[in-house]
Order: C-alpha cells, then structure tokens, then sequence
C-alpha cells in the first residue's frame, strides 16, 4: 500500500480549527433548508443534515440485503462512518491521512461487535485482491473528486459485488467550466461532468 504522509494538509488544519472554534466534526458539505439561517453556528446542524441525508440514501440501497456491506471512501474523521455503524450495517473505511486516521480509530473501537477495518492509504492502493466483490455500496462523499476516474470505476468494478452501487455525493465541472465567469473561481477540484458520463 501506498506510504500514509505524516504531514498536515490545510485542510487538516483548517478542520482541527474547526473543531476548536465551531464544535464541528467534519470538514464537509452542510445541508441548508430553508428554515436554518445561513450563519456560522449552525455549521454543524447543517451537517448533521447532510449526514441524515446521506444515511437515508444508505438505507434505500442497503436495505433489502441479509448481510450489507459498505466502504466509506476517504472517511475523513470517521463520523459518518460511526453512523453508519450505529445503524448497524457493517462498513470499511479507506483514507490516507495519518492524523485523522487516529481520529478513526478511536471511534471505531467503540464498536467491537462491529469490526470495521481501516484502510491507511489511498483509494488507488486498497488491495484489490483481497477485497474483491466485498461491498454493496461504495460511499463517495467528497472524495470522488481526488481519484482518477479511469481507477475509479475499475476499482470499483472489483470491490463491488454483482448489484453493487455508488453513491456519490460530490460537485462537478460542467461545460461551463474555463468560461471566465465569477463560477470558475468557486472551487478548484471536481471532475468534469461530461468526462464522468464518458466513463460511465
């Protein structure tokens, strides 16, 4: 597997900052309803949202097997993934960063009758042979955007059991993309749209 770097990213360091200053847990995406003020303390309560979002997308898809299993793909802190555990199912993480894995840990020996296994690497790395057709859903929450789409879904193809799905939550280049408008300057990652149906 891919060696984990020790070094802090700014997105790292902007999440410990998080933590500290807004009692977040995550640096993620927040849901926000109309009916919660677009304000900084409610940072977290929109995450939350976001979360249930995704748990309730989770159990659409999950629902109907005897035996589900899921990989949360860059897992960040592990939040979500301790929620996905509480609900039961059984789930896998992957993510290559050192300092939050630790976070991770900690929050998944809260679940001995549930192992779950931490992956430290990247998604490119996971060992494929050892984890062929062992999943029901791949979980991409920000983080479809870091890996190659050509990897992605041959991997995927590999993790996956027959019916398996993605679930992708994540922002995407369209053809406006490189226009000049004030849009371009928004964010800087994401895959383009169009190449994203081209693989599929």
């Amino acid at each position: 597997m891919k060696p984990v770097k020790e070094r802090h990213g700014s997105r790292e360091l902007a999440l410990v900052l998080a933590q500290q200053l807004l009692a977040i847990e995550d640096l993620h995406y927040g849901l926000w309803d109309a009916d919660l003020p677009l304000q900084l303390g409610n940072m977290a309560q929109a995450q939350q949202r976001y979360s249930e979002l995704l748990l309730g997308h989770i159990d659409t898809l999950l629902g109907a097997h005897p035996a589900p299993r899921l990989l949360d793909v860059g897992c960040g802190t592990g939040h979500l993934l301790e929620q996905i555990l509480e609900r039961g199912y059984h789930a896998d993480a992957v993510n290559p960063s050192a300092a939050l894995n630790r976070q991770v840990r900690a929050r998944l020996a809260r679940y001995p009758d549930r192992p779950a296994t931490l992956y430290e690497s990247d998604f490119q790395s996971l060992p494929l042979s050892e984890l062929r057709a062992r999943y029901d859903v791949l979980l991409f929450s920000e983080s479809f955007q870091y890996i190659p789409l050509a990897t992605l879904f041959s991997h995927s193809a590999e993790l996956l059991r027959p019916g398996g799905q993605l679930l992708v939550c994540d922002f995407f280049k369209t053809d406006a993309h490189g226009d000049g408008a004030i849009g371009d300057h928004s964010f800087s990652g994401g895959h383009l749209l169009a190449s994203l149906y081209e693989h599929l």
